[in-house]
C-alpha cells in the first residue's frame, strides 16, 4: 500500500512539474511573439488588391530603422503596411486623381491603425495628396521586376529635371550677361566721346588776331 502511495505521489509530482514547465514555456513564447510582432496587425490573410485610406510618415521617422532593418528615408519609394508581407512591391493608385506610384513594403504600422498604408514624402508627391493628409487608394501587388523598372524611371525623371533646370539657369545667366555687356557698350562710347571733345576743346590753340600796322 505504501509503495502504491509513493508511486502515485511521485507521478503526481512529475505531472505538476511538467505542467509548470509547459505553462512557463507557453508564457515565454507568447511574450516573445507579442514583442516581435507588436506592430503586425491581425490581418493574417493577405490579398493581392485592397482599397482603403493612405497617409504619410511624420518627419521624425527620418533615419529610424524599419521592420526589415533598413533605414527609413523620405526620399525613397518605400511604405509601411499591415496588409501585405514585408518586401512586397505594390502599386498605389490615388482614387481621387488616378495618379500612381510603385513602392516597397518594408515597414509595419501599429496593429490598431485602420489605414492601409503609410507613404514617404516623395511617394506622396507622386500621388499629389500631401495637402489633404489622407486619401483613398487602391493597393495592387506587383512583381519586383515591374516595380523596380518604374522606380528606376522616377530617378531618371529627377535627373532630367535637374539637367533642364541647370541648362535653363545657364541660359538665363548667359542672357543676363549679354544684356549687361550691351549696356556697357552703349554707355562707354558716349563717355569717351564727351571726354575726347573736352580734351580737344582744351587743347585747341587760341588764334590771335594780327595787329594792324599804324601808318604815319
Amino acid at each position: 500500500m505504501q509503495k502504491a502511495t509513493l508511486i502515485i505521489g511521485f507521478s503526481l509530482m512529475l505531472f505538476m512539474s511538467w505542467s509548470a514547465q509547459a505553462l512557463t514555456h507557453k508564457k515565454k513564447h507568447a511574450k516573445s511573439t507579442s514583442s516581435k510582432d507588436k506592430h503586425i496587425s491581425h490581418h493574417a490573410n493577405y490579398s493581392n488588391e485592397i482599397e482603403g485610406i493612405a497617409s504619410y510618415y511624420h518627419k521624425k521617422f527620418e533615419g529610424r530603422k524599419t521592420a526589415t532593418g533598413s533605414i527609413f528615408k523620405h526620399c525613397l519609394y518605400t511604405a509601411a503596411s499591415n496588409r501585405f508581407p514585408l518586401n512586397t512591391y505594390v502599386k498605389v493608385t490615388n482614387l481621387s486623381n488616378q495618379k500612381e506610384v510603385y513602392v516597397l513594403i518594408n515597414d509595419r504600422m501599429s496593429a490598431h491603425n485602420k489605414r492601409v498604408i503609410d507613404l514617404t514624402h516623395v511617394s506622396v508627391k507622386k500621388l499629389n495628396f500631401k495637402g489633404s493628409g489622407l486619401t483613398k487608394v487602391r493597393l495592387t501587388k506587383v512583381s519586383k521586376a515591374i516595380a523596380e523598372e518604374f522606380i528606376a524611371s522616377y530617378a531618371e525623371e529627377v535627373k532630367e529635371k535637374d539637367t533642364l533646370s541647370t541648362s535653363m539657369d545657364k541660359a538665363t545667366r548667359k542672357v543676363h550677361k549679354k544684356k549687361l555687356t550691351n549696356k556697357k557698350q552703349k554707355v562707354t562710347p558716349t563717355k569717351k566721346s564727351s571726354k575726347s571733345n573736352s580734351k580737344k576743346q582744351a587743347v585747341k590753340p587760341i588764334q590771335k588776331k594780327p595787329l594792324k600796322k599804324i601808318v604815319k
